[in-house]
């Protein structure tokens, strides 16, 4: 399953935009000629992956318990 992306909210040196299934928010710092991604899970726990986590579609983990 893919990720349903929020609008960006941007801030000064960076922009947020959040799954609208998981939760996993997306957040792309820029730094002078600098850019690069964190993932923030719904737990507060932080990756600095390269490759996109996948979504973990949280409705359809509740239909299953």
């Amino acid at each position: 399953m893919r990720h349903r992306w929020s609008d960006p909210v941007r801030l000064l040196y960076s922009s947020h935009r959040m799954c609208q299934r998981c939760a996993l928010v997306r957040v792309t710092h820029k730094e002078g000629v600098e850019v690069w991604i964190e993932w923030r899970k719904a737990d507060g726990s932080k990756s600095t992956e390269t490759k996109t986590p996948p979504c973990e579609d949280v409705d359809a983990m509740l239909e299953v318990a």
